[in-house]
């Protein structure tokens, strides 16, 4: 997976009365991404396995806060009986802007497919929440939290249930 965070200011333009300046941005912002693929195959069961998860939080009070993490997973088994395969994916961001407030927004995706001879299969889902508050404090004026986070999993399973032997 990969995730990003940031903290921006933004210049004042100026006038013929006032020069323009630098606004420095104010806030903290993290975010983090995990991923696990597995799979398993031995000549009478066979399976593969992902998850995905990412998380974004910002609190902004001036300027621009981001952060935004994306991840993916991919298994994949097989065997002379049939195959597996499953993916997930998720993502999620935060904003703050002083002059629009926070927000946010998380998503998660998954897939899985088993086939072949004897007993197969598939499972996924993903869970998803997004939030964000706006305040106001006396000192600092407008400021913006907001956070994110989005999971997806998925499961697939391959069985030859009958056994094999000479004819």
């Amino acid at each position: 997976g990969k995730s990003d965070a940031s903290v921006e200011g933004y210049y004042v333009e100026g006038d013929d009365w006032h020069p323009g300046y630098y606004k420095e941005g104010l806030g903290v912002a993290g975010s983090g991404t995990v991923s696990v693929a597995t799979a398993f195959a031995n000549d009478k069961v066979q399976g593969s396995n992902t998850i995905s998860g990412s998380g974004a939080l910002v609190d902004g009070y001036a300027g621009y806060v981001d952060a935004n993490g994306e991840s993916d997973a991919y298994a994949g088994s097989e065997n002379y009986d049939g195959v597996t395969d499953s993916y997930s994916d998720s993502y999620a961001d935060a904003h703050f802007d002083e002059w629009y407030g926070p927000s946010s927004h998380s998503s998660g995706d998954f897939q899985a497919g088993a086939h072949g001879a004897g007993i197969t299969g598939a499972m996924g889902g993903q869970a998803t929440v997004a939030v964000a508050e706006e305040g106001y404090d006396d000192w600092w004026g407008g400021r913006g939290t907001a956070g994110a986070i989005g999971i997806s999993g998925s499961k697939a399973r391959q069985a030859e249930d009958t056994p094999r032997g000479v004819a």
